[in-house]
């Protein structure tokens, strides 16, 4: 009796361990788990059942004792279900589970029964789902410097808060620093921060690495975790610059070039990871023009018109103008040492009105130009306007104003008509007599008059 049970229980041992490895074996092969499910979004549970199986029932829990399937497809592939009738699930021709509307309450287990035939038992199988939300952005965002380049440049001081930040992701991504070099990438010491609202959450991550106060220029790449692929991109580089470097201390190189002509500005390093280009009016205002990492892909500032950066980090400057007489440093890093070179560009020629306005918006004081053109409408405009008048008072007067040119004419030539009305004067001059005569006559004329 003892032996005959002991073999009933091995045979029971044996049959469970031969189910089981069969149930996991079909339940490899046949659905996919876990499954990541975007919220909002139709999600399928990717399945593949033979095709001469009766019936399938899919189930909303792990398990399934009690419970109601939320979805049957029988033998003649109808469907049923109350979770088929609410329009909430539907099922595709090979037996996969389709989701609409994915939200957190899908987020659990789903079995699913596969009845091959009435006679025989039927095998389960299980999916674990995952809900997921993509952060708005593709990539890790760095607030304080918005790009979608992956790239962008800080200038710094030490109350700067440089921070990296993944928002509204699920499940949480996690990002950390690193300071990258010519020998790669070093882990840098951060603080992280993490909080959420309802169904999603923000990460951040704030770079504290004492070495970074150790250069004047360093390159820092945040790095995202994101094994379910959420992002498009992982990683985000910054360059970082102190801000408060003193120029002052560096000499100065004098440039004469004439108008129109090129410039080649050139930087000391020969082969430099950084290159920073700065302008301005003198030393004590330069603001970043142009800055490139040759080693990354991609990092480089857009460069302005006219502006070339060649390969050794030098700057190039074609048909100059009176609006690039400035001065121009050049920061450069090639791993080890730092360099600073500082250039007064001077341009020669005569510089034309255009140029000069141009001159006047530069030095910021575009308001000095804009008063004195509207001086001139102004000036304009009233001179057109007192022509128009007095246009307008010869015509409505055209008598008066002939007596006037005739009694002007009249008095310049010594003769009042008013008090002579009767007296008139001989202008005639006969020919051949001299001038003086002339005169003489006139004017005795005129006394025997009077």
């Amino acid at each position: 009796m003892t032996s005959k049970c002991l073999h009933i229980r091995g045979m029971l041992l044996l049959w469970y361990f031969i189910t089981c490895f069969e149930v996991s074996g079909v339940l490899e092969e046949t659905c996919s788990s876990p499954v990541y499910l975007e919220l909002g979004d139709t999600g399928t549970l990717q399945c593949s059942f033979p095709n001469d199986f009766h019936t399938l029932q899919w189930y909303d829990a792990d398990d399934i004792f009690g419970e109601t399937a939320i979805l049957t497809y029988n033998e003649l592939r109808e469907k049923s279900g109350p979770g088929y009738s609410s329009g909430e699930y539907d099922i595709h021709p090979n037996g996969s589970l389709i989701i609409r509307n994915v939200s957190m309450e899908h987020e659990t287990t789903f079995t699913v029964t596969m009845f091959q035939t009435l006679q025989q038992l039927p095998q389960h199988f299980q999916v674990r789902v995952k809900t997921v939300a993509k952060s708005l952005r593709n990539r890790p965002v760095i607030p304080s410097c918005e790009t979608t380049l992956g790239s962008c440049y800080i200038e710094w001081t030490q109350s700067t808060s440089i921070s990296c930040q993944i928002e509204h992701s699920r499940p949480a991504i996690n990002t950390t620093w690193s300071l990258r070099n010519s020998q790669g990438d070093n882990k840098s010491p951060s603080r992280h921060e993490i909080w959420s609202d309802v169904e999603t959450y923000t990460t951040a991550v704030k770079l504290h690495d004492p070495s970074m106060y150790q250069t004047n220029l360093s390159i820092y790449v945040c790095k995202a975790d994101d094994p379910i692929g959420l992002l498009e991109m992982n990683e985000t580089t910054v360059l970082l610059e102190k801000k408060d470097i003193d120029w002052s201390q560096f000499p100065v190189i004098e440039k004469f070039r004439e108008r129109y002509s090129t410039v080649k500005l050139p930087c000391s390093q020969q082969s430099p990871q950084i290159v920073v280009w700065k302008e301005g009016e003198s030393v004590n205002d330069l603001i970043t023009g142009v800055y490139e990492v040759p080693s990354e892909d991609n990092f480089r500032s857009p460069v302005p018109d006219r502006w070339k950066l060649g390969a050794n980090g030098s700057l190039t400057i074609q048909k100059i103008s009176i609006t690039d007489e400035s001065t121009y440093a050049c920061h450069s890093f090639d791993g080890k040492m730092e360099t600073f070179d500082v250039y007064k560009l001077k341009v020669i020629g005569r510089i034309l009105p255009t140029e000069t306005q141009s001159v006047l918006i530069k030095t910021g004081t575009p308001w000095t130009a804009i008063i004195l053109v509207a001086a001139l409408i102004v000036i304009v405009c009233l001179g057109f306007i007192i022509r128009f008048l007095l246009t307008v008072t010869q015509t409505r007067h055209p008598i008066r104003n002939r007596e006037q040119r005739q009694r002007t004419a009249q008095i310049y030539e010594g003769v009042n008509l008013e008090d002579t009305p009767s007296i008139s004067v001989d202008k005639r001059i006969p020919r051949n007599v001299p001038e003086d005569s002339v005169h003489m006559s006139r004017s005795y004329s005129t006394h025997t008059s009077l």
